[in-house]
């Protein structure tokens, strides 16, 4: 893949941690748009979160991909947890929460643009791409350059500031901007995957059955984060209206939050076929899906503060990795999700917190293996030529062309 004008680009992601050495979604999607940047032949200069002081400050992490790693405390880690199972509204928790918010948005914001305005100067960058949680410290840099900025807005925290100062926005909904922000510079698109990780020739899902002896099993596939809005709970309950061949893999989640799902399911009787599987390196997860014969995305909105306030608004990656190993989908019923389902028919839709109604949309799929393969077929087809990594990365490159022809001009 090669383009006309190569471009020097910042990507401003400093709250990921997008070393190749950690997975999550926030990662996925940071590195897979910095690859696909990189093959297209521009240089990717990406500020990211440094994790530990075993890390780098910077380092070339690919070809054409260079990370330029920050503390979040500035000058020590510091640990700012998302909303989880395992989260208390003390009022330790309540004054962090504040105080951390606050502190991200002003002191550590503008020290994220001096670093942006350091690699700009030093590193002849021609464009900056921003995620939205970064708050304006790229959008503000580039503005001080007369460099172009795009923002990519993954969920309602950001900078309405910045926004309107930003020259385009790519986003996944527009539900979640204020009338304030400009819907002209608004542009829909998508998470992807990339296709190399999950080559149809090269999965094996028979060494995942084997090693948790499940060869003779319908197996079922939850990949991804345990937080609750995710609808893991539901998908553990939904566990004891499905028959007794039915085994469930839980890929993903750290220990606390693996302690109180393995009581649920113990709760629930149903502890003896489901696997929890805990994090795995990444390189994995498409055979996991592969052992599967349905893939489960039972997010619930109602669990989720955010999601409650605005709507369901990621982009699923985990459904375009299931799309991506050809396997039929089971999801919820959701804005965003319900029209990637039902514009590919690559699966069947469910009421979101509703364990009876998820058991009935993965038992129809296993009964039915003819349909469940014309799904997995069609998610397959439409991850091709719809969401792959490569088409979010021409998007942003288009974008930034587009900007600097208009300001030639």
């Amino acid at each position: 893949m090669t383009n006309s004008k190569k471009l020097n680009i910042c990507y401003v992601t400093p709250d990921i941690a997008s070393s190749k050495d950690i997975h999550d979604g926030g990662t996925t999607h940071v590195m897979g748009v910095a690859q696909s940047l990189a093959e297209m032949g521009n240089t990717v200069h990406i500020i990211s979160k440094r994790v530990s002081y075993n890390q780098k400050s910077f380092e070339q992490i690919c070809p054409n991909i260079y990370e330029h790693r920050i503390f979040r405390g500035m000058f020590m880690p510091i640990t700012y947890r998302a909303e989880s199972i395992v989260q208390r509204s003390t009022l330790k928790n309540i004054l962090l929460s504040a105080m951390t918010y606050v502190y991200l948005r002003t002191v550590y914001m503008f020290f994220v643009m001096i670093h942006a305005l350091l690699i700009i100067h030093r590193h002849n960058i021609d464009g900056v791409i921003e995620r939205a949680s970064s708050y304006g410290a790229g959008v503000y840099a580039a503005k001080l350059c007369g460099i172009p900025s795009i923002v990519e807005v993954i969920d309602p925290e950001y900078s309405s500031m910045a926004l309107r100062n930003t020259d385009k926005i790519f986003a996944y909904t527009t539900s979640i901007f204020k009338s304030s922000i400009s819907r002209e510079k608004i542009e829909i698109t998508t998470a992807g995957v990339d296709l190399r990780r999950f080559d149809l020739k090269r999965l094996d899902g028979t060494k995942i059955r084997r090693k948790y002896g499940i060869q003779n099993n319908d197996v079922v596939v939850y990949v991804g984060s345990l937080e609750p809005w995710h609808g893991i709970g539901d998908l553990i309950s939904a566990m004891s209206y499905l028959g007794d061949n039915v085994r469930l893999l839980v890929v993903g989640g750290k220990k606390d939050v693996l302690t109180i799902l393995r009581r649920l399911a113990d709760e629930k009787g149903v502890s003896d076929r489901v696997i929890f599987v805990g994090s795995v390196d990444h390189s994995e997860v498409p055979n996991y899906i592969a052992a599967a014969d349905v893939a489960c995305a039972p997010f619930n909105p109602a669990k989720g503060s955010l999601t409650r306030k605005h709507g369901f608004f990621f982009s699923p990656i985990k459904i375009f990795e299931y799309m991506a190993c050809g396997k039929p989908v089971v999801a919820t019923n959701i804005e965003i999700v319900s029209d990637i389902v039902k514009t590919n028919n690559c699966g069947v839709l469910v009421e979101p917190g509703d364990p009876v109604s998820l058991a009935e949309g993965v038992d129809l799929l296993l009964k039915n293996k003819k349909e469940a393969q014309a799904y997995g077929k069609n998610g397959r087809k439409a991850v091709q030529g719809k969401y792959t990594w490569d088409i979010v990365a021409s998007q942003l490159y288009g974008g930034l062309l587009d900007i600097i022809r208009d300001h030639d001009s």
